[in-house]
């Protein structure tokens, strides 16, 4: 279970500071689709492990009588905070709000400007 909050915690910050996807349209003549501008694993931005901060994680165990044998889940829960907490941590620090993301340096720059 801690594999999985901590998996979670990853993939938010991941989400929330760098992954990003870049689309472009295809010419007229061949499709009016939507292709990912850069095609290639290599362009797509995740942490590794030395951008990663310590995570320390406490289990609660409090059985749910709904759910088989006591089971919650727990692996999509902590998840779902990491984006809005990072935001907010920006806006605390700096005191402009960025509303999508990843929260680039580039965007709190231009925040900033405005």
């Amino acid at each position: 279970m801690r594999g999985q909050v901590e998996g979670s915690v990853y993939m938010g910050l991941g989400e929330a500071l760098m992954e990003e996807q870049e689309f472009r349209r295809l010419p007229k003549k061949l499709s009016h689709a939507l292709v990912h501008k850069f095609p290639s694993i290599l362009e797509y931005k995740s942490p590794t492990s030395l951008d990663m901060p310590e995570v320390t994680t406490e289990l609660i165990e409090a059985p749910d009588p709904r759910g088989p044998f006591g089971a919650k889940e727990v692996g999509q829960g902590p998840l779902l905070p990491i984006m809005p907490a990072v935001a907010n941590a920006v806006y605390d620090a700096v005191g402009v709000r960025i509303d999508e993301i990843p929260v680039t340096p580039e965007k709190i720059m231009k925040a900033l400007a405005e």
